[in-house]
């Protein structure tokens, strides 16, 4: 699949806010998803700590 040229530059620079927007973006506008997860697989293996650890004691704290 060929990505636009903003995506491949915030993958390229590893600006994770600006992939995360471009990914909700496709997730969005595609209801099926195949963009999102094309686009989700070429950035998580090119960017590092593409998502952040989820923390499940701070899950507990909110709920309690």
């Amino acid at each position: 699949m060929k990505f636009t040229k903003e995506f491949t530059d915030a993958v390229e620079q590893k600006n994770r806010l600006r992939v995360r927007i471009m990914l909700k973006d496709a997730f969005l506008l595609d209801k099926t998803g195949d963009t999102f997860d094309k686009m989700e697989q070429y950035a998580a293996e090119r960017v590092p700590e593409l998502y952040e650890a989820h923390d499940e004691r701070s899950e507990e704290r909110r709920v309690g």
